[in-house]
């Protein structure tokens, strides 16, 4: 029984590696970010800018409350997961383990659209801070980290190894 989270900053490839990993592996991918929009039907950025990050943030530990009962499964955590603790303890308690999607927030801001983006979308350079401000507890929640700086076949196979070995 695999139970995996990634989390990391917001274009780091969370969620492309979630997404070829599950189907490579064969196992079931839970995206938080969706599961919080189909909530709301509504997307993430029309819901920051509706609801603020705040409400964000109290629909996204409710989602994670539903997602944790799956078995074998991977959750792509959103950028901010990590604010709130008891996400992590959710997490946790219910045997996941946390992989770290680590990527220089230059090279994020060199391939990402930041208009999808609620919190940087008016001021792109400001990842580079939020970044330095969730570095502290991204490393402090992960179990493993895995760089997605230069080869993505690379952080891939990194990532597949590890959760085969688990």
């Amino acid at each position: 029984m695999k139970k995996i989270a990634f989390i990391g900053m917001m274009g780091c490839g969370k969620s492309s590696i979630a997404n070829d990993i599950s189907k490579d592996l064969a196992l079931m991918l839970v995206s938080i970010d969706k599961m919080v929009e189909k909530e709301l039907n509504l997307s993430i950025s029309d819901i920051f800018e509706k609801f603020g990050e705040p409400y964000f943030r109290k629909i996204e530990t409710k989602v994670l409350k539903n997602a944790v009962i799956n078995e074998s499964c991977i959750i792509d955590c959103g950028g901010g997961i990590i604010l709130d603790s008891s996400n992590i303890e959710i997490l946790k308690n219910n045997g996941y383990s946390i992989i770290f999607i680590d990527r220089n927030p230059e090279k994020i801001l060199e391939e990402i659209d930041v208009n999808n983006r609620p919190l940087v979308k008016d001021n792109p350079t400001a990842l580079i801070k939020i970044y330095n401000e969730r570095i502290g507890l991204y490393k402090k929640y992960s179990d493993y980290i895995i760089e997605n700086n230069n080869d993505y076949d690379y952080a891939i196979n990194s990532v597949k190894s590890l959760i085969i070995n688990l």
